[in-house]
């Protein structure tokens, strides 16, 4: 390989190497500033048979690159060399041989040289016999070293340049600062004696360890054999389809172990204290394993034979084989597709089949599950007696089935199917979207707090929500007799009361709401939407068009009765004689109508009574009867200034034109009513009220009244 134009122009920084008993320290060096080559065949580094490119003649110095062995001719250099090092030296660089010509340098006893980087081409040499130190690299391809003496430096290459190199070793140690790469069929091996911080192993390369040297970090790859005579210890170890041989029952001791495209047997043989990671081949583990940090395999057979504890398993696209107890209490199993084949007890803190795209098959044969969080996505499983957990999600289409009654802190399901053959109970809330909830043998869903959207939802006879109801865009149906402690809150949504219903608040934003039982809660608040009424509606507050949209209700049968109505947002209402109230509050461009039954003479009876400039209360008399007060409306008090201003600027209207105000506390008590007398009594005990009564008025007002 003729590398000679390229190797000329090669100037690396070097340094000082200061040896002692456990540590050196390579001090930077200039950058080479000349090529010196060797132009006698054979000789000494101090010799003057030495040529640069300038055309002096003495040996390489600190600052130069020294080429042994160049192509015929070349500057005057040999083709061929052989130089002996007889004394200390230091250069920038050393170079043997081009690929075509070799050059053999040998570093005697008792001498040595300190170098930045040195390459040895194929058919070169290097014996130390002394002390090599190299602050950079020494790049063997093709060549040959043979080592007696100590060699210090950073990183060490053996088969460089696509060409496996030999190293043979009579004495002496190697230190490293950095590492040790072996490729293309190259071997090495370490004693007990060496250091470097991490050794790579690649393409049909062989790494024997006599005797544990000190290391951090071992990678053996591409068909690589890694020869254990005793026992070591690692930070990393990492097997890419690699040939492990034991001999002398060896053992290895490593924080992190990766295996690729082979086998390997957990089997309490060798120590792993921190994590293993499989992948395109198999994990078996054969005895009771503990792995504190996490277990990981990507495509690959998983076979748990025996106790395995760990704080993380993840298993990607992956067969997993559980026949002995799978222990993540306080972890994590993670999933990603593949499948799991139970047959052994599944214990730990959050379990997550399908985290990935890809959903994951939970085959069950035996054996129970008792995780924290269970989770699902695009996976399906079914849960039975002696199965817990404290949370379970289901998401992306994912088939969550319970067969025996079961107890659990929350639930949520999202665009996936839920199928119930026996009751479902939650301590603390049920989330249900785009959901398919499926109830076989009478099962129910028990919770504390329900929320469910974007789906149709029965909540039937054995099903129990006791504190509160969220629900949007769909239909919910009560078709069980229900009572909440807390709220039922709808959203664009329609909610069929088909059996009584009882709650705190209800409130009602853009849904249809169908009253076909009675409904009681403490308020009752719509906006938008519409409501019809068929049966009995009741409680403190009803209120219409709360956030400024009108509310369409239409009142087939029942009554109303609270303490106060409040109609606004332009929503409008009718009332009859059935009806009761306190209060009556109208604002907006409201409209409240109400309609005295056939028969009688009395009407709304109310405490207060307050409309705005653009609202009305129009009051429609029966049949009136002419036996005395007839009143659509009355207020306590004396209120006469107040109707009389509602009257006169239209607030106030009715369909009978006799219809005025009256307060005559004599006759009628401390009430001030819109009706008329039609038979009339002495006129010294009857006041009709056609005008407005100003300090009474000014009374009310300040009253809050209008």
């Amino acid at each position: 390989m003729k590398l000679s134009r390229y190797l000329r122009d090669f100037a690396r920084s070097a340094g000082l190497l200061l040896c002692g008993t456990s540590a050196f320290v390579l001090s930077p060096m200039a950058w080479g500033q000349e090529q010196v080559g060797r132009t006698q065949a054979s000789g000494l580094w101090s010799d003057g048979n030495w040529s640069n490119l300038n055309g002096g003649f003495s040996p390489p110095g600190a600052a130069d690159t020294a080429y042994i062995g160049s192509f015929d001719g070349t500057f005057g250099w040999s083709a061929d060399a052989s130089v002996n090092l007889d004394s200390d030296a230091q250069v920038s660089g050393v170079i043997l041989g081009d690929g075509t010509s070799y050059g053999i340098l040998t570093i005697d006893a008792g001498a040595k040289l300190v170098t930045g980087s040195m390459f040895i081409q194929s058919g070169s040499g290097l014996n130390v016999n002394g002390a090599l130190e190299f602050s950079n690299a020494l790049y063997v391809g093709g060549g040959t070293i043979n080592q007696n003496g100590d060699m210090f430096g950073s990183t060490l290459n053996l088969g460089w340049a696509n060409e496996a190199a030999t190293f043979h070793r009579t004495g002496g140690i190697l230190y490293l600062a950095d590492s040790l790469n072996l490729q293309h069929g190259s071997n090495f091996t370490l004693t007990s004696l060496d250091t470097l911080t991490t050794a790579n192993v690649y393409s049909g390369s062989t790494l024997t360890i006599d005797s544990k040297p000190v290391m951090t970090n071992l990678y053996l790859n591409s068909n690589s054999t890694l020869v254990l005579n005793d026992n070591i210890e690692t930070w990393n170890l990492s097997l890419d389809n690699a040939t492990l041989t034991r001999n002398n029952g060896a053992t290895f001791s490593t924080e992190n172990l990766s295996v690729t495209g082979m086998n390997y047997d957990l089997n309490g043989t060798d120590a792993i204290s921190g994590s293993v990671t499989i992948t395109g081949g198999s994990l078996t583990v054969s005895t009771p394993t503990y792995v504190p940090g996490s277990i990981r395999a990507f495509q690959s057979t998983v076979d748990l034979n025996a106790l395995t504890s760990t704080s993380f398993l993840q298993l990607s696209d992956s067969t997993t084989n559980i026949e002995g107890t799978l222990d993540f209490t306080g972890g994590t199993l993670s999933t990603d597709g593949g499948t799991i084949n139970q047959n052994a007890d599944i214990v730990g803190g959050a379990m997550n089949l399908g985290t990935g795209t890809g959903g994951t098959v939970l085959n069950r044969m035996s054996g129970s599950i008792a995780v924290t969080d269970l989770s699902l996505s695009a996976s399906s499983l079914t849960l039975s007696a002696g199965d817990s957990a404290e949370t379970i999600s289901i998401y992306s289409g994912s088939n969550l089935t319970v067969n025996d009654a079961m107890q659990i802190g929350g639930l949520t399901v999202g665009e996936s199917t839920l199928v119930l053959n026996d009751t479902l109970t939650m301590s603390n809330y049920a989330s249900l979207y785009d959901a398919t909830v499926i109830r076989n043998n009478g099962a129910g869903l028990v919770t504390s707090d329900l929320s469910a959207s974007s789906m149709d939802f029965e909540l039937g006879g054995a099903d129990m929500v006791s504190n509160s109801i969220t629900f949007g865009t769909g239909t919910l149906v009560v078709s069980a007799a229900t009572t909440i402690a807390g709220n039922l809150g709808a959203s664009q949504a329609v909610v069929n009361l088909n059996a009584d219903f009882s709650a705190f608040n209800v409130t009602l934003g853009d849904t249809t709401l169908n009253v076909n039982a009675n409904l009681q809660a403490v308020n009752v608040m719509v906006n938008g939407g519409e409501v019809f009424q068929n049966g009995n509606i009741s409680g403190s507050n009803l209120w219409l068009g709360f956030a400024g949209d009108a509310t369409g209700f239409q009142r087939v049968s029942g009554t109303v009765s609270v303490n106060q109505l409040t109609v606004g947002g332009g929503s409008s209402l009718n009332l009859t004689g059935d009806d009761s109230m306190l209060n009556l509050v109208l604002f907006d461009d409201s409209l409240v109508t109400f309609q005295q039954l056939n028969g009688q003479m009395t009407g709304l009876d109310l405490d207060l009574l307050s409309i705005n400039s653009a609202a009305n209360l129009h009051v429609l008399f029966g049949n009136v009867s002419g036996d005395g007060l007839d009143w659509g409306l009355r207020l306590s008090g004396n209120q006469g200034m107040l109707l009389t201003e509602m009257l006169n600027d239209g607030r106030l209207t009715s369909d009978w034109i006799e219809a005025a105000i009256v307060y005559d506390t004599n006759a009628y008590g401390n009430y001030t009513y819109f009706g008329a007398v039609t038979a009339v009594p002495e006129p010294s005990s009857l006041v009709l009220i056609a005008g407005c009564f100003s300090f009474a008025a000014l009374r009310r007002r300040r009253a809050g009244v209008c």
